[in-house]
């Protein structure tokens, strides 16, 4: 975990292991003051019954803005004796970020921090796993057909995909009848690789792990909206996607209308850092119901490359193999193939 600027707070102890752990609350992707005042509650209380020691209340990945948390913790404090008072301690876990008080910038605290955290959050351990290597390296040779970039060389996969060699080799075995035969062992597509794509789709969100967020308002933004956001602070790991990517790469895409914001984020390890949804919308919360209407939909890029493409503005685009992933999770299935086919006509044209 990376830290953030610590306070002039109460230090903790040096060393922190399971059988000296202080008092702690841990609330995950925080949404509502309710629940934050509760939380606040309940610490105070582990804090009482265990005079002079410091306690710490952790949320990790808030939806609530930062002003808007301490705010509710210096209001809550008023209300507590002081040497409860003085013995609470916020501890923010953005991602990878950490901020809190001065000792939770020790190897020992962050330690203890990942156990105390990630034994809570089954979802936030789960992301951290990559697809299988040979979902990955055919994403890698289906953008070079599309792109039309000719033969690549299994060494440059690996690179891309952060493989090693044997790795890229063994996952070239399972679409070996798709690769043209060279003799310096290059490897290309001979075609669009349908019945494999086909595979490649039905898996298409176990394997990727989208985190969907809904926007609670009454009046949410439109995608275009979201994105003007977006760019006011622009990140290098976050790329545009799904019907908007759809779109700037073939300006015929025959859909009225965007249904949501696919953003691309290039996380090759660790957890990703999500805390740029709070700028961008309060409104918008985490769900992991597939039936509710998503407004952004954030899709993780494990490989070693981004592979984003540079646009006008400051958020570059994601490839158009993410785009065409996004299109088949929204069930557009007849843009999606026509998307392929704008491709092929490309090529042809060649």
């Amino acid at each position: 975990m990376e830290t953030g600027k610590a306070s002039n707070s109460d230090q903790l102890p040096q060393e922190l292991d399971p059988r000296n752990w202080p008092p702690y609350e841990t609330v995950l992707r925080l949404r509502s003051a309710r629940v934050l005042r509760a939380a606040l509650l309940s610490i105070a209380v582990k804090i009482a019954k265990r005079p002079a020691e410091t306690g710490l209340l952790i949320l990790v990945d808030p939806h609530m803005t930062e002003s808007r948390i301490r705010r509710e913790v210096e209001d809550a404090k008023l209300a507590l004796h002081d040497w409860i008072s003085r013995g609470l301690n916020l501890v923010l876990v953005f991602g990878t970020r950490v901020e809190g008080v001065a000792s939770t910038q020790t190897e020992s605290f962050l330690n203890w921090l990942s156990t105390a955290t990630g034994a809570n959050d089954k979802r936030r351990m789960s992301v951290r796993s990559r697809p299988p290597s040979h979902f990955v390296v055919l994403q890698i040779l289906i953008l070079n057909w599309m792109k039309a970039a000719g033969a690549v060389s299994r060494m440059e996969i690996g690179r891309i995909a952060g493989y090693s060699y044997p790795t890229v080799a063994k996952a070239l075995t399972a679409i070996d009848d798709q690769i043209l035969p060279r003799s310096d062992k290059r490897v290309e597509l001979r075609e669009f690789p349908r019945a494999v794509w086909s595979r490649m789709v039905a898996t298409n969100e176990t394997l990727r792990k989208p985190v969907r967020f809904r926007d609670v308002s009454d009046s949410p933004r439109s995608p275009e909206a979201l994105l003007e956001r977006l760019a006011r602070f622009p990140r290098a790991d976050l790329a545009v996607g799904g019907v908007l990517g759809a779109r700037h790469y073939y300006p015929d895409f025959d859909l009225v209308g965007t249904p949501r914001l696919d953003l691309s984020m290039h996380c090759p390890s660790g957890e990703p850092d999500l805390s740029f949804i709070r700028s961008l919308d309060p409104a918008l919360q985490e769900s992991e119901k597939k039936s509710e209407p998503a407004h952004v939909v954030i899709h993780l890029i494990r490989r070693a490359k981004a592979l984003f493409e540079p646009s006008n503005g400051p958020i570059p685009w994601a490839d158009p193999v993410e785009c065409l992933l996004d299109l088949h999770e929204m069930r557009l299935e007849s843009q999606a193939a026509e998307f392929v086919h704008y491709f092929e006509s490309n090529r042809a044209e060649q």
